[in-house]
């Protein structure tokens, strides 16, 4: 349902009308929902939120579904749902899924705009699965420029008239943009 997430602004709901069939069964063993497209450091956060708790492991509400998270070394987050229960149950559990934007600088200069989320659920039954089980949502990373930063020593420094400055440590000037490779100081 979601297609934009804002940096570091609200989480979004992936999917909040999400249905699961199964035509020989109601209940499911497991689902997982795997963004793709994140990068180390991109600051991303994918959760169920159950109440008011961003829930990466333990036990959805009143369900017997347990929710485990794992990240990859580029950064992409795969939430894991387990354990038998109703499709009812694991709907509401899938619809709770959320996504952050948490970082500083999302889309890595504008390289990683884009998340894919796939979605998978398994009945649990051995053999192949008739009609498919997995469904794809897709997102855009919407970056905001945050304000660079800079640092000035900490001291009042005094230098006479035609003499250089040396700068000591302690007493150095740093400049920072966490979104932004060109600064330009004046």
């Amino acid at each position: 349902n979601t297609t934009h997430a804002v940096e570091q602004s609200a989480a979004v709901t992936l999917a909040n009308t999400l249905s699961v069939t199964d035509i020989d069964g109601d209940h499911l063993a497991s689902a997982t929902v795997a963004v793709s497209g994140s990068f180390s450091g991109s600051g991303d956060n994918l959760f169920v939120l159950d109440g008011a708790t961003h829930l990466i492991s333990g036990t959805f509400g009143s369900t017997n579904i347990t929710v485990s998270e794992t990240t990859d070394g580029n950064g992409n987050e795969t939430l894991t749902l387990s354990g038998y229960d109703t499709i009812t149950n694991y709907e509401a559990a899938l619809d709770a899924v959320q996504f952050l934007a948490n970082g500083d600088n999302p889309t890595d200069f504008g390289t990683h705009t884009a998340r894919t989320f796939t979605w998978t659920v398994s009945d649990g039954a051995s053999g192949n699965p008739i009609g498919p089980n997995t469904a794809t949502t897709f997102i855009t990373i919407d970056a905001v420029n945050d304000a660079p930063s800079n640092t000035a020593p900490a001291a009042t420094l005094t230098v006479n008239e035609d003499t250089s400055l040396a700068f000591t440590a302690g007493n150095t000037i740093s400049v920072s943009d966490p979104d932004n490779q060109s600064l330009t100081v004046t």
